[in-house]
């Protein structure tokens, strides 16, 4: 089989890793990944921003974890007592679009799919984190993206955690109809 669609088939959300830094040869190939995804029009205007700091992380997951707990749907899982929104991964690729952009929420997902497949071919694990839109939208989503060096009107749109996987996750089973061909 093709190693690209092999990569593919294989990749798994990794919510378990070990404390260890990846190399910076690795996070520089994600950085490139990321910077390759397609983009609307080609303008290229997403941001992504490699995040290795952990007060900036274990701020971010607190801030966030305070709006989930409020939210019925989520305050179970926000509630257990080593809640981290980014499963204590070492690295995690902050991906902002301009907020102005009707585009900016596809043009960020490609380049969290192209992050999570090289990751996959490194050996490493991910895993793709949508944040609550109470704090991406709100005053302190918005300072956290200029406080990681982010210029203009930008706000996060997604995440993804990156690191050496503790885990080795079985897929779960596809549903059916999922995929459809029209002839």
């Amino acid at each position: 089989m093709n190693q690209v669609i092999q990569t593919i088939l294989e990749r798994r959300s990794v919510r378990r890793y070990r404390p260890e830094q990846i190399p910076e040869e690795q996070l520089q190939t994600l950085l490139q990944a990321a910077a390759m995804a397609p983009s609307a029009y080609g303008r290229q205007e997403r941001v992504t921003v490699a995040v290795q700091n952990r007060e900036i992380l274990d701020e971010i997951s607190g801030d966030v974890q305070a709006m989930l707990v409020s939210d019925p749907l989520y305050r179970e899982e926000a509630s257990v007592p080593d809640f981290h929104v980014f499963f204590h991964a070492p690295t995690v690729f902050v991906i902002c679009g301009p907020a102005y952009s009707k585009y900016a929420a596809y043009d960020c997902a490609v380049a969290a799919q192209n992050i999570q497949v090289a990751a996959q071919s490194l050996g490493l694990g991910s895993c793709y984190i949508g944040l609550a839109d109470p704090y991406v939208d709100g005053d302190k989503g918005r300072q956290m993206v200029k406080r990681l060096g982010v210029a203009g009107d930008y706000k996060i749109i997604c995440c993804v955690t990156v690191g050496s996987p503790e885990e080795h996750p079985s897929p779960d089973p596809r549903k059916d109809g999922i995929t459809l061909v029209v002839r």
